[in-house]
């Protein structure tokens, strides 16, 4: 993260999963580098439900899945507010073999279970 100013730049974090731990370890480079956390910018696509529905990947469990994306939610929303904490993601869902009207079903149902939960 050398030279690269944190509070002026924004990261597209695209990698379900492992973005929770992502996510902590961009806000240590930032810490390090002095950067107010309210200053990051930049977007979360963390949404571990999705591999387990489109991807047929599993990370972990669901539940723990959840509370790791509710806590997410909730650290971004109190500390990192420039910061938005889900991009969607539908199109694996069509490339999984849903319908149209599925693929919106399964993605407003990923959007609530991350989104509401906190």
């Amino acid at each position: 993260m050398e030279g690269i100013p944190l509070d002026e730049v924004t990261t597209s974090m695209t990698i379900n999963p492992p973005a929770t731990v992502l996510f902590a370890m961009y806000c240590a480079a930032a810490d390090i580098k002095g950067v107010p956390l309210t200053k990051i910018g930049g977007t979360i696509q963390n949404d571990m439900l999705k591999e387990f529905i489109a991807q047929k990947t599993f990370m972990c469990p669901p539940e723990p899945s959840v509370k790791l994306i509710s806590d997410t939610v909730e650290f971004r929303h109190k500390i990192c507010s420039a910061l938005e904490h889900y991009q969607h993601q539908r199109l694996s869902f069509r490339e999984a073999g849903s319908t149209a009207v599925q693929e919106l079903a399964f993605s407003l149902s990923a959007t609530e279970s991350n989104m509401w939960k906190t």
